[in-house]
């Protein structure tokens, strides 16, 4: 997969950087905090096994998914789905031909990313992780609020490069504390609306 943003962009952010020397590094770490606010997000790890902002396929059962008590609507982990795939309600989890549901009984919410079923359908099993939904997720292209917000965290990755592992160095006989090697604040307030409720 290409990475989520450019070189380019995280180097708009670097003026240390001059010229395009870095950008396979640039490029490994745009790879790096894209997991890294994939996760911080709650976004589910895809099929793929990776974690990512970037379009790609999902399966998903709980955790990753959250059956409403009264089984009529099932909530993905998952931000801005662009293909709902299938929905498998099956109480003993194989998933067979016969568990599919039926794709005119339900309607798709692409806001909340959710499977609603009309009134006139089944309720959907609750027993635990009876419920599978595939579907395709997140963005061919960054909205521009995210992709500012990837270019920041793989700059502070970038900076953290000859610090990993330490909590302070010395410079000049003076010892210096060393930022966490966590999403900075800044990210984080960012990324806020796109972070997914503990379902």
């Amino acid at each position: 997969l290409m990475p989520v943003i450019t070189a380019a962009r995280v180097r708009l952010l670097t003026p240390e950087i001059t010229g395009t020397g870095e950008d396979t590094t640039i490029e490994a770490l745009i790879d790096a905090a894209d997991a890294q606010i994939a996760q911080w997000c709650g976004i589910a790890r895809a099929s793929s096994g990776t974690y990512t902002l970037g379009s790609t396929a999902y399966v998903l059962r709980e955790p990753d998914l959250h059956v409403a008590h009264d089984g009529r609507r099932v909530l993905l982990r998952v931000h801005n789905v662009t293909a709902w795939t299938s929905l498998y309600s099956d109480p003993l989890r194989a998933f067979g031909a016969d568990t599919l549901v039926d794709s005119t009984t339900y309607e798709t919410d692409a806001l909340m990313c959710a499977f609603d079923l009309l009134p006139s359908a089944t309720a959907l099993t609750l027993e635990r992780r009876g419920i599978k939904a595939s579907v395709t997720a997140g963005w061919s292209t960054l909205p521009d609020d995210l992709e500012q917000a990837v270019a920041m965290q793989a700059r502070h990755l970038f900076a953290l490069r000859r610090s990993q592992g330490q909590s302070s160095v010395s410079e000049g006989g003076v010892s210096v504390s060393l930022r966490d090697e966590t999403i900075p604040a800044a990210v984080a307030q960012a990324l806020a609306p796109y972070r997914i409720p503990v379902l």
